[in-house]
């Protein structure tokens, strides 16, 4: 009998794949959260940008009535749809915007804005109806 000619076969172990696959779920396990967080923040701008439209509204409304406005005409969503903009206050000298998350989008839990006529930019970043943030605070 004559020994066989024992080549190793081109291809992977198991044992490398298994440890490929674990690197590779490591990886995920960091940047998707990572990934998540950065697509709620950008998408904090839809909620500043539409405040800032609505702040501009009232001042042109009230250079030409001498009153601010609860109703503007303008789309109770933001731009992008992931806020519920509304007016809570307005009276014949100030006014509040408000830019509420949609429930069930991927802004829930982030907190409310808030743009007032004296130009303060406020948010609710722990959702308890406190304002104590400013926009650029995170």
């Amino acid at each position: 009998m004559t020994p066989r000619n024992l080549t190793r076969a081109p291809g992977f172990t198991l044992i490398e794949l298994v440890i490929v696959v674990a690197v590779v779920a490591i990886l995920l396990s960091i940047a998707i959260p990572s990934y998540l967080d950065s697509v709620v923040r950008s998408r904090r701008s839809d909620a500043m940008t539409t405040l800032t439209r609505y702040a501009n509204q009232q001042e042109i409304f009230y250079s030409n009535t001498n009153s601010y406005s609860t109703n503007l005409g303008l789309s109770s969503s933001s731009s992008e749809g992931y806020y519920v903009i509304s007016i809570p206050a307005a009276s014949a000298t100030a006014y509040t915007v408000q830019a509420t998350p949609v429930n069930g989008s991927s802004q829930s839990g982030d907190g409310s804005f808030r743009i007032t006529s004296t130009g303060q930019k406020l948010w609710d970043m722990n959702d308890d109806g406190t304002y104590s943030f400013e926009w650029g605070d995170r």
